[in-house]
C-alpha cells in the first residue's frame, strides 16, 4: 500500500493497481497511519504516476516535482484532513 513515490513531497499510495495522492509529506506521519481508507476516496492518479515513472525510468524512491499548476490540478481531487488545514486571515491595520 505505501510506496516510496512522492509528488511535490506528498506520498503516493498503491492499492488495487491504482495510485492515490495523500496529503502526507512526512515519513513519520506516513508510518503512524494504520488506516489509509480516507485516501482511497480520492480520485486515482494512476495515469499521471505511470507516465512519470515511464518518462523518467524510475520505479521507486523518487519525488517528482511538478509545476504549481500541474500539481494543483492533481491536488484538487485530494480530500485534505481538516486538522492539517491552515487558514491565514488578514489582520486589521
Amino acid at each position: 500500500m505505501k510506496t516510496s513515490i512522492r509528488i511535490n513531497n506528498h506520498y503516493v499510495l498503491f492499492v488495487d493497481n491504482n495510485y492515490y495522492l495523500t496529503d502526507i509529506d512526512q515519513l513519520d506521519a506516513l508510518d503512524e497511519i494504520e488506516d489509509f481508507s480516507q485516501y482511497l476516496d480520492n480520485n486515482p492518479i494512476t495515469d499521471k504516476v505511470k507516465s512519470l515513472l515511464e518518462e523518467f525510468e524510475e520505479e521507486d524512491n523518487v519525488n517528482f516535482i511538478l509545476s504549481d499548476g500541474e500539481f494543483n490540478s492533481i491536488k484538487n481531487s485530494l480530500k485534505i484532513d481538516p486538522l492539517k488545514s491552515i487558514q491565514i486571515k488578514k489582520g486589521g491595520g
